[in-house]
């Protein structure tokens, strides 16, 4: 039988925590980008009401592939 190898093991676990953080990151940043685009299209439509907000706030989640 193949041994338990603790060099490879570690290391793979701390791959595998990287790799998580990094996915971590760009969602975040995806997130970040899409709540600044959406202020920004709320402040150009000069939106108010809550409606005409929830609809730009869809438009652009969708755009970036996220929702609420």
């Amino acid at each position: 039988g193949a041994r338990f190898n603790i060099n490879n093991f570690t290391r793979d676990v701390l791959m595998a925590l990287q790799a998580a953080a990094d996915e971590r990151a760009a969602v975040t940043a995806q997130r970040d980008a899409a709540e600044a685009e959406i202020e920004a299209e709320i402040d150009r439509r000069r939106a108010r009401s809550e409606k005409a907000i929830q609809a730009i706030r869809e438009e652009i989640l969708a755009k970036y592939g996220l929702t609420e």
